[in-house]
Parts: structure tokens; sequence; C-alpha cells
């Protein structure tokens, strides 16, 4: 997943802005590949 590496490298640069953009664009991706495998939100 490349927006792990972009999270990676902002926090290695102490780019605390871009981490937050990481993390926000990774819960987008994970929640996409939730939905697309159908998982119930009751799960978790």
């Amino acid at each position: 997943m490349e927006e792990a590496g972009e999270l990676a490298q902002a926090i290695l640069k102490d780019d605390e802005p871009e981490v937050v953009d990481a993390i926000g664009d990774m819960v987008v991706v994970l929640t996409n590949l939730a939905h697309l495998e159908a998982l119930d939100r009751t799960l978790y």
C-alpha cells in the first residue's frame, strides 16, 4: 500500500501535516477495501 510508504516518509521527515494527510489517505483506502470485501461494521 503506497500510503504506508508515504506515512513512513512523513514520519521520518517529521512533517506533521503530511503525517495527518497520509493517515487520512490510509483510512480512505482501508475503508474502501472493507467495503469491497463486504465486511460488516459490527465486526469491529
